[in-house]
């Protein structure tokens, strides 16, 4: 393709995205600013405990990709707290694969390889498991390898097949891989962390019992739908409800107990959203860094008592903000 015309196709593709997250994003929320400056979403919960949002939905407002960079639309920079106020932003850092790994070591009494990379901390999990598949030092691992390796850990810890870590990597991370290459990988993570293939294949036993309800591990319960076809239950849901509810019943935790604890710290610490595993806070500028401390030391304790281990190596990430962004 001749210069020009490469250069006017990539300026009309990038017009085009600028154009819906505009339409989508922006504009959308300029008729939704109340008198008082806010936007106010509805929150709500589903089956697996987390919560979801709506009108607007504020867990969809894109926090990064292609078209976040500096010179470009950044939706949540258009999200600030009121003057002389700062946003605490937290979230709990790779918590899905922690709490798999703790209720995988947990419930079948095996060594938790998984576990042990977190309470280590020496590197980060999804270093650890590109190390193993790239077969090389932790410190010699590529972005790229890290990229692939988060695929694999958040596609396997609840034991997709080849074809579903493929069509995972490519449409979550951009990462392709062959048929031959994903079996491989999927051989090799769960020679890594083979308390998760135990872990799996006694929940799909007690599938085939005929069990029907997953319980987090605070004893929420659910009940697990059922495969129209066969009336047998969905083994991958039995795998995924106890986990992420886990994490629903921590980042719920997390807003009990800073709701309960508001009075005790100083700057007048005010919850404004919830999405996924983060909270975000309006306090008072003066008071943020310590806010920040507070609001670290609830979500830790949050986690832990979700997951019903006290020493439970949580990490959650913390920082002052002038916007969402």
């Amino acid at each position: 393709m001749p210069e020009p015309a490469r250069r006017l196709v990539e300026a009309y593709l990038r017009y085009k995205a600028l154009e819906k997250h505009h339409r989508d994003f922006a504009r959308q929320y300029a008729g939704l600013i109340r008198e008082d400056g806010t936007i106010k979403g509805s929150f709500d919960t589903v089956s697996t405990g987390r919560l979801s949002c709506r009108k607007p939905n504020l867990q969809q407002v894109p926090s990064r990709g292609e078209y976040q960079r500096e010179e470009d639309m950044r939706i949540r920079s258009i999200f600030r707290p009121r003057e002389d106020d700062k946003f605490i932003v937290a979230d709990f850092s790779q918590v899905e694969l922690l709490i798999a790994g703790t209720v995988a070591a947990r419930e079948t009494g095996k060594r938790g390889h998984m576990l042990e990379v977190f309470q280590r901390g020496e590197i980060d999990i999804h270093t650890a498991t590109a190390a193993s598949l790239a077969g090389k030092p932790p410190e010699e691992v590529t972005k790229a390898e890290r990229t692939l390796a988060k695929a694999v850990n958040f596609a396997l810890i609840y034991g997709a097949q080849a074809p579903a870590l493929r069509e995972y990597a490519r449409n979550n991370y951009g990462v392709e891989m062959t048929q031959i290459a994903a079996e491989a990988y999927r051989e090799a993570f769960f020679e890594r962390y083979p308390e998760l293939e135990a872990w799996h294949k006694l929940v799909e036993a007690e599938c085939r019992r005929g069990v029907e309800i997953s319980s987090t591990p605070m004893g929420r319960v659910r009940k697990l739908p059922k495969w129209m076809s066969s009336g047998e239950v969905a083994h991958t849901t039995a795998k995924n409800s106890p986990v992420q509810g886990a994490g629903a019943d921590a980042i719920k935790l997390t807003m009990a107990r800073l709701f309960e604890d508001r009075k005790n710290c100083p700057g007048n610490p005010r919850l404004n959203a919830s999405v996924h595993d983060e909270v975000v806070l309006s306090v008072e500028a003066e008071h943020a860094e310590e806010a920040a401390e507070w609001v670290r030391a609830h979500m830790a304790a949050a986690e832990r008592e979700a997951v019903g281990d006290p020493e439970s190596p949580v990490v959650v990430d913390v920082e002052v903000r002038e916007s969402w962004a």
